[in-house]
């Protein structure tokens, strides 16, 4: 099952670089990237927020 590690950055409204560094080596990995919005919802990142 997988672990939850978290962290926390205040930020202003914008554009932030985010790197994320993700190894696994057993097979079966999950990764889920998630954010706190202003409004306190827990919300995953998905393609609206993130551009490259």
């Amino acid at each position: 099952s997988a672990i939850e590690k978290d962290g926390m950055v205040a930020l202003k409204k914008g554009w932030h670089p985010l790197t994320v560094k993700f190894h696994e080596a057993t097979g079966g990995g999950q990764l889920t990237a998630w954010y706190t919005a202003p409004n306190g919802e827990k919300t995953i990142l998905e393609g609206d927020v993130i551009g490259n």
